[in-house]
C-alpha cells in the first residue's frame, strides 16, 4: 500500500446535488445503522448557496473545489445535472483514498443499506483484488427483450463499486476519469449509458476485478421479480441471501404505485414482500426531508 494509506480502514460514499439531497441522507443514515464508526462522505455535485447547513447533515459533505479534478467547470457546463454527478464518482472515489483509507465503496444516491456491508467489502482484503463490482444479472431472465436492454446499459451497475487503494485500483481510477471527462453521456446508440457502460472493459483492463455474485447486494428493479425477496420484520432476504444494498433505481415519490419509471411492468400490488421495502424507503426519504428539500435548485446550469 502507498505512503499514508491504512489497509484496513474504509469509508462509503455518494454524490447528490441539492434536489437529491435527501437521498444522500437516506444513504448515510441507513449506512450508519449497520456501521456506526465508518466515516460517510458526500460529494456536492452543486452549490450550497444557503440551501442547507453542511454542518447539520449525517455525513461529511465535501466540495466540489476539494476534488482537484481538473476540468470541474468545463465538465458541469457540458453535462446535464445527472451527466455531470455520475461523471465524478472516480473523482469522488480517489479523494477518498488519499484521505488515508485503504479502501472504498461508492454506493449511488438512490439506496437503502439494510445489512452489514462489511464481508463484501472484506473481499477486498484478499490478495490481487482491487475492484469489486455487481453484475445487473447473476442468471437469464428468460425475456430476450430485457436481456437486451441490460446489454445497451452494462454489465455492471454503477451503483456499487468498492475500490482497494494503490496498485491496480489507483490505475482503475485513472483510466475511468480519462473516459468519463468527456464521455459519460446516455446515448445507447453510440454505446454509452453514462459511468457504467465504461465498466465492462474493468475486467479485461484490469487484474484484480472480482464480480460479487451475491444475490443480496445492489438488488433492484432490473432482476425483479426473478430475485424473490422476503421480508420478515427488519431482515430482508433475496434469494434467501441476506439482503445488504437495495436500489431503488428510478423511483418517483410522486408515482409511489410503480418501482419505477424505466418501465410499467413493476407495480406494487402484484410484488409481495418487495412492496414493503419500497414502502420504508418511502418513509426514510420522507423523514430525510424529501419534499422540503425538492425545493432547492441546482445551481451549475
Amino acid at each position: 500500500m502507498p505512503d499514508g494509506l491504512q489497509e484496513d480502514a474504509w469509508a462509503v460514499c455518494t454524490i447528490a446535488a441539492k434536489p437529491q439531497l435527501a437521498l444522500a441522507r437516506v444513504v448515510a443514515t441507513s449506512f450508519r445503522r449497520h456501521h456506526p464508526g465508518v466515516p460517510v462522505f458526500v460529494l456536492l455535485a452543486d452549490r450550497v448557496e444557503g440551501a442547507f447547513d453542511p454542518a447539520g447533515e449525517p455525513y461529511r459533505l465535501v466540495a466540489l473545489e476539494e476534488l482537484e479534478a481538473p476540468e470541474t467547470e468545463e465538465m458541469a457546463r457540458r453535462y446535464t445535472a445527472q451527466e455531470f454527478s455520475y461523471a465524478l464518482t472516480p473523482w469522488l472515489l480517489q479523494w477518498v483514498l488519499r484521505q488515508g483509507f485503504g479502501r472504498v465503496l461508492f454506493i449511488k444516491q438512490e439506496s437503502l443499506v439494510t445489512a452489514s456491508l462489511e464481508p463484501v467489502m472484506d473481499r477486498l482484503r484478499a490478495p490481487g483484488v482491487s475492484l469489486l463490482l455487481t453484475p445487473h444479472l447473476l442468471a437469464p431472465l428468460g425475456s430476450v427483450a430485457r436481456e437486451l436492454n441490460i446489454l445497451q446499459c452494462g454489465t455492471f451497475n454503477g451503483g456499487f463499486v468498492a475500490v482497494r487503494g494503490g496498485g491496480e485500483g489507483d490505475r482503475f481510477l485513472a483510466w475511468w476519469q480519462a473516459r468519463l471527462l468527456e464521455d459519460c453521456r446516455y446515448a445507447p446508440a453510440d454505446g454509452l449509458h453514462f459511468e457504467q457502460r465504461w465498466l465492462d472493459l474493468a475486467p479485461g483492463l484490469l487484474d484484480g476485478v472480482e464480480v460479487v455474485r451475491d444475490p443480496g447486494v445492489n438488488v433492484g428493479h432490473w432482476h425483479l421479480p426473478e430475485r424473490k425477496v422476503r421480508v420478515e420484520g427488519e431482515t430482508i432476504w433475496a434469494d434467501g441471501s441476506l439482503c445488504r444494498l437495495f436500489r431503488f433505481s428510478g423511483f418517483d415519490m410522486e408515482h409511489p404505485e410503480k418501482a419505477t419509471r424505466y418501465f410499467d411492468r413493476l407495480r406494487m400490488e402484484k410484488m409481495g414482500d418487495v412492496a414493503q421495502v419500497f414502502r420504508r424507503y418511502r418513509e426514510e426519504l420522507e423523514s430525510a426531508g424529501y419534499w422540503e428539500i425538492q425545493q432547492g435548485r441546482y445551481s451549475l446550469s
